[in-house]
């Protein structure tokens, strides 16, 4: 039998890791089934998984939160994460404004969460409707 030959020493040195770190959003909506299944589901999604950590906080007074009072939350939440040095690096809110009757406050809303860094996603007509355009081709 031939022995084996090498062909220099092996390197003792570790490998540095190569992988991207993850995304942390923390996300406020306020519906009470729609919005929190499908951001659910996304967050399972290989693609959105590898990539992003998603906390996600729903926001359910009564008949449901208004934008103000959600952005009033992230910006809370955002102030505590930064007092506690936490690893969040998005906020984002989550609502639909059902035009043409607007929720109360909505301009300021979206001034104020524009002021603080919150980020916004605004359905309208509704968030359902949004879904339900992604399972037929719709061209009215």
């Amino acid at each position: 039998m031939a022995a084996r030959c090498r062909t220099g020493p092996k390197s003792l040195k570790r490998k540095v890791g190569t992988r991207p770190p993850r995304k942390t959003l923390a996300v406020y909506c306020e519906g009470q089934r729609t919005e929190p299944e499908y951001l659910e589901a996304l967050r399972r999604e290989p693609l959105v998984r590898d990539v992003a950590a998603v906390d996600l906080t729903i926001e359910t007074q009564g008949k449901g939160s208004v934008p103000l009072t959600l952005v009033k939350m992230a910006i809370a939440g955002k102030e505590k994460a930064d007092r506690e040095q936490g690893e969040v690096d998005e906020f984002w809110c989550v609502f639909d404004v059902e035009w043409p009757r607007n929720h109360p406050g909505l301009t300021e809303a979206l001034t104020l969460a524009a002021r603080h860094g919150i980020l916004v996603a605004v359905s309208n007509p509704c968030f359902e409707l949004w879904l339900a355009l992604h399972f037929k081709d719709h061209r009215r």
